[in-house]
């Protein structure tokens, strides 16, 4: 490998190497995160406390400059998330892990802690759809459920893949909690 550009998140966000896809315009699409203090009592937790916002960043490769910019806290209300504001620390509410972009240019995120995965306008910056969790768009069919996915991305089919994690939130000791369905982990 060569190391040819060093790219860096802006705007008081911090680059996540959960995923960067590189687009024909000569431009990254990468995972960014920034610890923001909130009032967390409407979703159960601390009055001072803090959440991780998470985004896609668009940044021109050539300059590194920042061209576009996409966050959940301002699109997606954190009471989506299926991990709680009570634990400690800064609480990860969103977790985006994977980023896909289709022929038109809209992006496939997908948000763990959420368990879902959206469909974004790079236009407007819309969710256009959402697939899973608390408000999903579609009807999820018997055994189609998913948790703590990873990996959502557009198939030339038109199907959708993605890597179910079924797994793992952190109990409050420190351990792994068990599969959200009991299951295992699968591609779906």
């Amino acid at each position: 490998y060569r190391v040819i550009r060093t790219l860096t998140a802006s705007d008081g966000f911090v680059f996540s190497p959960h995923d960067i896809v590189i687009t024909p315009q000569g431009t990254a699409l990468i995972t960014a995160y920034k610890a923001v203090p909130m009032n967390l009592t409407p979703y159960g937790g601390p009055a001072n406390g803090m959440i991780e916002d998470t985004a896609v960043q668009e940044v021109d490769i050539a300059t590194g400059q920042l061209v576009w910019q996409w966050d959940a806290l301002a699109h997606v209300n954190p009471s989506a998330s299926y991990v709680s504001a009570a634990a400690p620390g800064t609480w990860d509410a969103y977790h985006l892990n994977s980023i896909a972009e289709d022929a038109n240019g809209n992006l496939l995120l997908s948000m763990r802690d959420t368990y879902a995965i959206y469909e974004i306008s790079h236009a407007t910056g819309a969710i256009e759809w959402q697939l899973g969790g608390k408000d999903s768009s579609f009807t999820i069919g018997p055994g189609a459920a998913f948790a703590f996915q990873h990996d959502a991305r557009f198939l030339p089919t038109g199907e959708i893949s993605l890597f179910d994690d079924e797994c793992c939130a952190f109990l409050p000791n420190g351990k792994a909690a068990p599969p959200v369905d009991g299951g295992s982990s699968r591609g779906l």
